[in-house]
């Protein structure tokens, strides 16, 4: 091969290499695959703590990561102003209030125990995703629910 040749495929391999780190530090590339779920897609505006009772019902929100004080915790993910809501865990405190005195004790009681087994308590159903409509106006979360309506009012904490 002659030294202009070197050269050319040297350049043209530098090129390659440049375009292929461009584009991974773009997102268009990497180690994902087809078959990988693409990473929520968050409000940021959502981040942060939201009291809806005076501390009675609070909520967390963590890119992509939800927890409702005391009852439930879960994945969430916004497209414009639809919220949707993932359910994973139920806290122990709530299954008991429900009459499920044998989660006394427990923290986090997770979807796949609840639904397995002799628990068999809750199907699929149950834990079904979760859609509202959400506005955040200042400190203010507006949650309207997709199916039946109801509205709750947030305050940011």
């Amino acid at each position: 091969m002659t030294g202009m040749k070197k050269r050319r495929l040297l350049g043209m391999t530098l090129t390659a290499a440049c375009l292929a780190a461009a584009l991974v530090l773009a997102g268009c590339g990497g180690t994902s695959s087809p078959a990988d779920p693409p990473p929520p897609i968050t409000g940021p505006a959502l981040n942060g703590t939201w009291d809806r009772q005076l501390g009675w019902q609070i909520w967390t929100f963590n890119n992509g990561s939800f927890v409702v004080y005391y009852t439930a915790k879960g994945t969430f993910s916004t497209s414009g102003d639809t919220l949707t809501l993932n359910v994973t865990h139920q806290h122990g405190t709530i299954l008991v209030s429900w009459g499920y005195a044998d989660f006394e004790g427990r923290e986090w009681v997770p979807r796949a125990e609840l639904i397995a087994g002799d628990n068999n308590r809750f199907d699929e159903d149950w834990f079904a995703p979760d859609t509202w409509t959400y506005k955040v106006a200042g400190d203010t979360l507006t949650l309207t629910h997709a199916v039946d309506g109801r509205t709750w009012t947030f305050t940011r904490q």
